[in-house]
């Protein structure tokens, strides 16, 4: 009982630091949620939070063997982070907010639970990266990409296609590879989905990165197919069937039954998992110091992450 309350102790100083930091910087933390309803490509990143808090959870037993010894390192990664928030505040780039924000997180789980807890769930707590919307730079590729791919379909199957640009004209009407038909949301979520799947489903580091790469690889076959769908069903039909003006939801639908496939066939290669190792017993430390020490280098933390806004505010006034 003294251990397991030890560990709900500190993780309770955890949250509460988040919501200080997310309470100190709302304002990046709005505008990062707000791309993440406007825009579809960033959909995803309501996922990633839960996804990565349900990671931690599963590691709960084997973190009781692991001491949590609060680490000044994540005091200065905190303020390094503040500092380049300060820098993407002064010259306005959002996306750089955002990553800052991220990195304080990051910074301030290594201050509270220390080096030994934050190699634990490195995984879990580096997958919060992806909350950050970005990727933008990938639009035009992707654009190029999914129009040459879809029309090389269409040449392949007999349809009569003028191409131009990013516009694909047939005998029934003419399209075009707006950005939203870029495919990045299929791209970024099968990103983010492939990697927890790897995490999940295999041990070996080289098996996980094969299986990222090919969920990216299909996330770009599956845009290209779409495109390709909309364009010949609305040929071959007279524009009886014509799926551009639902683009989205058909695409999503399409989306999700290619990731799926590839889940069930990635299932059948399933590892074994390792042997599971005997249970060390938690290490024994005085509860008072633990918790006391912990919430004192959060605040130090927050207060390492307070520089930044305060700076701001300082260099406004001058």
């Amino acid at each position: 009982m003294r251990t397991s309350t030890r560990f709900d102790a500190t993780w309770s100083v955890v949250a509460l630091s988040l919501a200080g930091l997310l309470l100190l910087f709302r304002s990046t933390a709005a505008s990062a949620l707000h791309l993440w309803e406007t825009s579809s490509a960033y959909n995803y990143g309501y996922l990633i939070a839960p996804i990565a808090a349900y990671l931690i959870w599963e590691e709960r037993r084997s973190l009781r063997a692991v001491m949590r010894r609060p680490s000044v390192l994540g005091l200065l990664l905190t303020a390094a982070f503040s500092a380049v928030w300060l820098l993407a505040d002064k010259l306005d780039i959002d996306e750089g907010r955002h990553f800052a924000l991220v990195g304080m997180v990051q910074g301030l789980f290594l201050s509270v639970l220390g080096t030994a807890v934050y190699r634990k769930l490195s995984f879990p707590l580096n997958y919060l990266w992806l909350m950050v919307p970005t990727g933008a730079f990938l639009l035009a590729p992707l654009q190029w990409i999914a129009h040459a791919g879809a029309v090389l379909l269409l040449q392949a199957s007999g349809i009569p296609v003028f191409a131009d640009g990013l516009i694909i004209e047939v005998p029934q009407g003419r399209f075009m590879v707006e950005t939203g038909c870029a495919g990045l949301n299929f791209l970024l979520s099968a990103f983010a989905l492939s990697l927890v799947y790897g995490k999940l489903i295999y041990r070996r580091l080289s098996t996980r990165i094969l299986c990222v790469a090919i969920a990216l690889v299909a996330a770009i076959v599956a845009n290209i197919l779409r495109i390709y769908l909309i364009i010949s069903l609305t040929e071959w039909t007279d524009q009886k069937i014509g799926l551009a003006d639902d683009h989205l939801l058909f695409g999503w639908g399409f989306f999700a039954i290619v990731m799926l496939g590839l889940m069930w066939a990635g299932a059948k290669v399933r590892e074994a998992n390792p042997a599971a190792t005997p249970r060390t017993p938690d290490a024994v430390r005085p509860l008072a110091v633990n918790v006391t020490w912990s919430a004192a280098i959060a605040g130090l933390a927050l207060c390492a992450a307070a520089t930044g806004p305060l700076a701001a505010a300082v260099i406004e006034r001058i």
